[in-house]
């Protein structure tokens, strides 16, 4: 089955209007589905606390008197409401269709697959490997878009923790314990980049983050229907995002586009920090989050934090503040979905979005055709004109069932 093609183009974000997916309708209650056996490597992350929320399931409206206006929203309960937010089959531009026949078929091991890689660089195509991937840097050829999956169906029965340095890489169909993209020379050797890799269809591990980030590099990293189900331990921080260094010769950029995926946050206490997304760079590096068609869960500091003059854009999102979800939420003090940038005002677009609790005071949002529950604490809202003020806390989509997944991706 060929998938239809959906990468936000980087040179024409600005201007792109988006348009939302078709509906997905997920068929539940489907009898005599196989439960294959997921395999799941161990973490870098020491287990501090193991969370206790419902896996298969997604959110409940529930009445707490320390929760703002005495609601909050709860992760984990069962239910769906099928938004278009999440998975629902999208793939990545230029990149052979997930069920290519392969150019080549490794051996299961590294050397293997960096010998495929090699081979296709200047052709691009499909690599199947019949192993796990480790921590290791994948580096090709420059060259057409290359896409590395398990056998067909064996999907839940890889992991994948590697770094792609190269261009037009994609990892697609893992189990993710990583998901890092970088490029760091040490000070050395001028100006690199890595544009359009990343993941695509993969089911992310507890505790796995997703980060893209390099000095004095130029990087672009892709996420097409990532999904969590847990909550990270405390101890991971930031859940992930972007980070670019650069100096007065040399810029750093790091750039982010997440669609049809559903982000979980990181569970942590004071003073420790963690935000689900963060756009970082110095004064000389630009850094960027694109996301549609997903759901964004909160840290217990924000879902989204922002330093320098980051513009994240975000269309068709549910994002929910610390305050109002009971799995992040640490108090009163703790309001903000979205941060005042640190060096600017900043602000932050939210198209056909589902907004649901507060921003931080100093922040500007930029808000059209979209729906919000107590946005701001002093209205600091840019409004663009079709927004509702919620009644109620409204439930996002839920995060599939492995077995949903294997409907959605299905080739």
């Amino acid at each position: 089955m060929v998938r239809k093609s959906t990468k936000l183009n980087p040179r024409a974000i600005s201007k792109l209007k988006i348009i939302r997916p078709l509906t997905f309708t997920l068929a539940f209650g489907v009898i005599g589905l196989a439960v294959l056996a997921v395999s799941r490597a161990d973490t870098h992350h020491n287990v501090l606390e193991s969370e206790k929320s419902n896996l298969q399931g997604l959110a409940a409206i529930k009445s707490s008197t320390e929760a703002s206006d005495n609601k909050f929203v709860e992760f984990g309960a069962s239910g769906l409401d099928p938004d278009g937010r999440g998975p629902t089959g999208q793939w990545p531009d230029g990149f052979p269709a997930y069920d290519t026949v392969a150019d080549i078929v490794t051996d299961g091991s590294i050397a293997s697959l960096q010998s495929a890689l090699n081979s296709l660089g200047s052709s691009g195509g499909v690599i199947e490997h019949p192993g796990n991937i480790p921590a290791v840097n994948l580096d090709r050829p420059t060259g057409p878009e290359i896409v590395v999956r398990p056998p067909i169906g064996q999907r839940a029965n890889y992991t994948t923790s590697a770094n792609p340095r190269s261009s037009n890489l994609l990892l697609a169909g893992w189990m993710a314990s990583r998901m890092l993209i970088s490029r760091d020379i040490n000070n050395s050797g001028g100006f690199r980049t890595i544009r359009n890799s990343g993941w695509a269809w993969c089911e992310a591990e507890k505790n796995a983050v997703m980060l893209v980030s390099g000095t004095y590099a130029d990087i672009e990293g892709l996420y097409y229907e990532v999904v969590y189900r847990e909550y990270a331990d405390p101890g991971l921080g930031d859940r992930g995002g972007t980070r670019g260094n650069g100096n007065s010769s040399s810029a750093g950029r790091g750039i982010q586009y997440i669609v049809g995926s559903i982000i979980t946050g990181t569970v942590d206490q004071p003073p420790a920090h963690a935000d689900t997304l963060q756009t970082y760079y110095d004064s000389y590096s630009f850094g960027n989050i694109y996301a549609r068609d997903s759901v964004l869960w909160p840290s217990w500091d924000k879902m989204y934090q922002g330093h320098g003059s980051a513009l994240p854009e975000f269309d068709n999102v549910y994002v929910v503040s610390p305050t109002l979800s009971r799995q992040a939420w640490n108090g009163p003090s703790d309001i903000s979905f979205f941060s005042q940038p640190y060096h600017t005002t900043g602000n932050a677009k939210y198209t056909n979005s589902t907004i649901v609790g507060n921003s931080h005071p100093g922040a500007t949002l930029q808000v059209s055709n979209s729906e919000f529950y107590n946005t701001t604490r002093d209205g600091r809202i840019n409004d663009q004109g079709g927004n509702t003020n919620l009644t109620e806390l409204p439930v996002p989509s839920s995060a599939p069932s492995h077995e949903q997944l294997d409907i959605i991706w299905s080739p």
